[in-house]
């Protein structure tokens, strides 16, 4: 988790992709509170929503989101290949 100020954090530990979530409410038995806003698979692209959404945000979240990797990790890796028959 990488909280970005008292209103937005970005959520890491989504197998698909890294998502950044607003504080709709105050936490309680059943929610956390946040409501997702955007789902992003490479990093320049969470950067750009960050930068339209969340308003200030504390420069040691920045550099962590930074050092993410470029792409969300299940992205980069290499999907064995499968090969398909037509039909006759």
């Amino acid at each position: 988790m990488i909280i970005l100020n008292d209103r937005w954090r970005v959520r890491l530990n989504d197998p698909l992709q890294w998502i950044l979530e607003r504080r709709q409410a105050a936490p309680d038995d059943k929610s956390s509170g946040y409501k997702a806003k955007s789902f992003c698979t490479q990093r320049g692209t969470l950067k750009r929503c960050i930068k339209e959404d969340c308003g200030p945000v504390d420069p040691k979240a920045l550099r962590r989101v930074e050092a993410l990797p470029e792409k969300f990790p299940y992205r980069t890796e290499v999907a064995p290949q499968v090969e398909l028959k037509r039909a006759a």
